[in-house]
């Protein structure tokens, strides 16, 4: 069970992060958004096989939430993305969880390990410490006592 802390994080990145136009509703083109940032970002030009690699990557995680999504017969809304990493998060969801926070590493430039981009994942969906330096993985999102 999520603590409402957690389930506070994980709205941010939901709305902040995910639901690109801003709908409430995660949809195949809020992915293909992602990946088209994620790429002029890393400099990635359409055409490349790098910008392919993005794009389809995303694309593969939003096939994965609406699989999920679909067999219960519900919309990728805020409050359903919330349950879903309620499953990810509990225990034998860990293949589930790690399908998902493996994909962030993806240049290995050196400023940022596997190790801390991990650790920091780890401790924004998993973590109830309000301390926590994952918790601005996804950048400001409220005061924090």
């Amino acid at each position: 069970m999520l603590t409402d802390f957690q389930k506070e994080k994980i709205s941010h990145y939901f709305r902040v992060v995910l639901d690109q136009n801003k709908n409430g509703i995660l949809e195949e083109e809020d992915f293909k958004r992602i990946g088209e940032s994620l790429c002029v970002i890393w400099g990635y030009k359409p055409g490349t096989p790098e910008h392919g690699k993005v794009i389809d990557d995303n694309l593969a995680s939003w096939k994965v939430f609406k699989a999920y999504f679909e067999g219960r017969n519900a919309v990728a809304s805020e409050e359903q993305f919330i349950h879903f990493y309620e499953k990810m998060l509990a225990p034998g969801g860990k293949k589930l969880y790690e399908r998902f926070v493996l994909r962030l590493d993806r240049d290995g430039d050196g400023h940022i390990t596997r190790k801390d981009l991990l650790r920091a994942v780890n401790e924004f969906f998993r973590s109830n410490d309000k301390q926590s330096p994952g918790n601005w993985l996804f950048g400001f999102w409220g005061e924090r006592d």
